[in-house]
């Protein structure tokens, strides 16, 4: 599996896990203040947690419930957001 970590605009980064299929979590920082879009497939978590280790973890806002947007919702208890319906 590949990882790839790279800013879009300042201030908005992406990290990419790509093992057949590619599964995104996006990064919205403001300071050490940190809010995820999606939390990934829970494949490669060790590198999502070398990610946010110096970070507080604000929000993590889930998109839709498949496996590779919540896989790694469980690292962030109280903190992870999926709309009832989904």
């Amino acid at each position: 599996m590949q990882t790839d970590f790279f800013e879009i605009v300042p201030s908005v980064k992406c990290l990419r896990f790509n093992y057949g299929l590619s599964s995104n979590v996006y990064f919205l920082e403001n300071g050490n203040d940190l809010v995820l879009i999606d939390s990934g497939s829970g494949i490669a978590t060790s590198e999502l947690k070398k990610r946010v280790a110096e970070k507080n973890v604000v929000k993590v806002l889930i998109t839709h419930g498949h496996f590779d947007h919540v896989g790694n919702a469980g690292l962030f208890q109280g903190k992870a957001f999926l709309h009832e319906d989904d």
